[in-house]
Formats: structure tokens, sequence, C-alpha cells
């Protein structure tokens, strides 16, 4: 039996690499004739530059810039140069520069916090030379619509008084102007993808305020500021969009070899509408219509990347795994993206997860698992889950492998 384990993070517990070498020892240990290796995988959140890392073939270089956290700090953020026959690529994360997971639950504030600081790290990686750029998006703390990130890269956005704006989502609704005369012209220069981890669109029930904010520490009322601002900002932009060509003429063949097989650019209806916009607090939306980014779905753009397909045909079973199994996984997340492509390959899948709610079995069916485990089964509370997760995963992997076994 050949068993691949293409787990992603478990996010505030282990990486996808960690969670990888969990679920490798537990079936190890419970079916010692099997071949078992490891796949970590990433939809484009947390995560995104290890998992790529660890399933890159060709030659990688990781590098540091200096750069703003989501609430004005500084810290030094990791991006990827990534060699892909005779060119480099560069891979950013948002998680990395303005993540969630850099603030504490007291310091969340999706109201001030700013993507400022993944422009800066985009800014230091465009110094090398990339022909492509990949931004991972997702996990992030920022609700800013990618303003801040705009702004870092010398985009002007101005009030009527003609000042530029603050930074943070409670800025947006006084934008009244935008230039991007003097956005960083190596950006101009090459392809830009935004790996989105979800496809909401940014407004509206399914949008980044209305489904994200609450996520990142915002009030009821907060919300619905968000949203206000959003769509301001939305309109704007849009507004200068179209009468403005801002369009990079080597934007999105798909005959070039490091374009991903799926995804739309600027320029096909309202951008806030694009599957993606919503992703890392609009982020997805700002890199589309200023940075004429391309938005595809993360994990099939992952899954290109690594060549994940001859993995997945040398297989019997795959397992998938990340922390939460919910609704929300059916909207571009790793498992779901995984799963699909063995399916397509014919190939067994199995999975672990952290929780699966609210309807395990119709989520797991759904998801085509022929059989699943829980680390809140193991651990019999979140807590204890969450404090020894590595534990309780190879404790699920080798009581699911025996699952496995008998079937």
């Amino acid at each position: 039996m050949k068993i691949l384990v293409a787990a992603t993070a478990f996010k505030g517990t282990l990486s996808a690499v960690e969670a990888c070498e969990a679920v490798v020892q537990g079936l190890r240990r419970a079916l010692p004739d099997a071949s078992v290796s490891s796949l970590p995988v990433s939809d484009g959140g947390d995560g995104l530059l290890d998992a790529l890392a660890a399933g890159w073939k060709e030659p990688a270089r990781k590098l540091e810039a200096k750069a703003s956290d989501p609430l004005g700090g500084r810290l030094r953020a990791p991006f990827l140069m990534l060699k892909k026959g005779p060119r480099w690529i560069a891979v950013v994360e948002s998680a990395k520069a303005c993540g969630l997971a850099l603030l504490p639950p007291e310091r969340r504030d999706p109201v001030s916090a700013t993507s400022y600081g993944l422009g800066e790290v985009v800014h230091e990686a465009l110094r090398h030379r990339p022909k492509a750029l990949y931004v991972g998006l997702g996990g992030t703390a920022t609700c800013d619509g990618g303003s801040g990130f705009a702004l870092a890269l010398k985009v002007a956005l101005k009030d009527r008084h003609g000042k530029p704006i603050g930074l943070g989502s409670g800025w947006l609704g006084s934008l009244a102007s935008v230039d991007a005369s003097f956005l960083n012209k190596r950006l101009k220069r090459v392809r830009v993808f935004g790996l989105c981890d979800v496809n909401n669109p940014l407004l509206g029930p399914r949008g980044a305020a209305r489904v994200f904010a609450p996520q990142k520490g915002a009030s009821p009322e907060q919300v619905e500021a968000i949203e206000r601002n959003l769509a301001h900002f939305s309109r704007v932009v849009e507004v200068w969009c179209r009468s403005h060509s801002f369009s990079h003429s080597n934007s999105n063949s798909n005959s070039d070899s490091l374009a991903p097989p799926a995804g739309r650019g600027e320029g096909e209806g309202n951008i806030s509408n694009l599957p993606g916009a919503g992703a890392a607090g609009g982020l997805g939306f700002g890199l589309a219509a200023l940075c004429n980014a391309k938005l595809v779905p993360g994990i099939e753009t992952f899954l290109d990347l690594v060549g994940a397909n001859e993995r997945i045909r040398g297989a019997d079973i795959v397992i998938v795994g990340e922390g939460a199994l919910d609704a929300t996984t059916f909207s571009g997340k790793a498992p779901f993206g995984v799963s699909q492509r063995a399916g397509h390959c014919k190939k067994r899948v199995a999975g672990i997860f952290g929780s699966i709610s609210p309807s395990p079995k119709n989520l797991t069916r759904r998801l085509g698992l022929e059989g699943w485990r829980t680390l809140l089964e193991e651990a019999g509370s979140a807590n204890r889950a969450m404090a020894n997760a590595s534990v309780y995963l190879s404790r699920a992997a080798a009581r699911l492998a025996r699952t496995l076994r008998s079937s």
C-alpha cells in the first residue's frame, strides 16, 4: 500500500510540514509494511513559503525583508526566490507580513491593521528581478482592501483635499482619487498572481467584511463600517480603472509556463465581484485592481507548481488534513483542492482534521472521504488537542490507518 500525506497547516498549532510529519509517524507505526510519503500543501494562506520550499525540486533561495507588521511595528518577513527553468519567480506570503498570527488576540484591530508591510516585502523581492510574482493571500489581520500594500508600492491614494489617506480600513471611506503614476516600475514588468485561499467576492454577505472581519476581532458595528468603507473604496478604484489604461502587455497569457491554468484578471466585469477579491481582507481586490494581478485558486496553483499530479498518481491512498473541516473548506481551501485532484486520478481519499462541524457525515461525504478522524475525538477537548497537536495527530493517523487497512 502506498500512502501520500498531503496535509496543510493546522492553524495555531502545526505548520503543514509538521502536520505531515506527525501523520507519517502514526501511519508508519500502524502500517509498517506500507510505503508512506508526504507532500505538505498550502492554499496561499499561513505556511505557503514553508510548504512550497519543501516541495520545490529546483534551486530555491529563502530571503528576508524589513517590513511593518499589521499595526506598524517592525519585523523581518521571509520570501522565496524559486528557479523555474531558466527564470526565477518570487513568492511572498501575506501572513508573514500582515498576518493575524503576528498579533495577540487583545491587539487585533481590523479597522487599523494595514497590509503596508506586504508591499514592503514585494518591493524587496522585486529588487531580485523575478519574471513572475506570486502573492499568497490568506491569514491576514487586515481588512484594508490592499490599500496599504498599494501605498507601499507608491500608488497615491488621496482624499478630497489632495492629502494621502491613512492606513487601515477606517480611512477607506475618505478616498477621492487614485494615481498610479509612480507605481514601482519593476512591478509593471512582471506577471503578478494572487493565490487565493477562498473564492469570496469583496462585498456582500460572502464578502471580506461580513465573513472574515469577525474572525479578526471586529464587532458587529465595525463589520458594517468596514463593509461601507470597502464599498466606497472599490467604487473609487473601479472608476479609476475604467478611465485609465492600466494593464501590462504581458499580463495573462496562459501559454507561458509561469502562468497558472485558471483564474481571471483585471478588466473582466467588476473587479470587486471576482472570485478571490475578498481574500486576505480584500487584498485580492487591491492586487487585481491596482497591480493588474490575476487572481487564481491558491491550492490549484500550488499543486501545479510542485508537480503534485505525479505524486498523487503514484499513491493508492491520499490523506488530506487541516485544523477545521467546515463549510469554508469548499470555498477554495487545501483539503478540497487535494481531494478533487485525487478523485480525478481515481485514488482513495481519507482525512484527519482538528474538528469537523456542523455535520461531519455530510461534510466528509462531500469531500469524498472513505475514512476520517479528528483530534477532538482523540484528545477529548479542544484545549488538549491544541496543546499536544502533534501527539494527537499521530494517534489519529494510526487509528485511521487501521480503518483503511480493514476496508
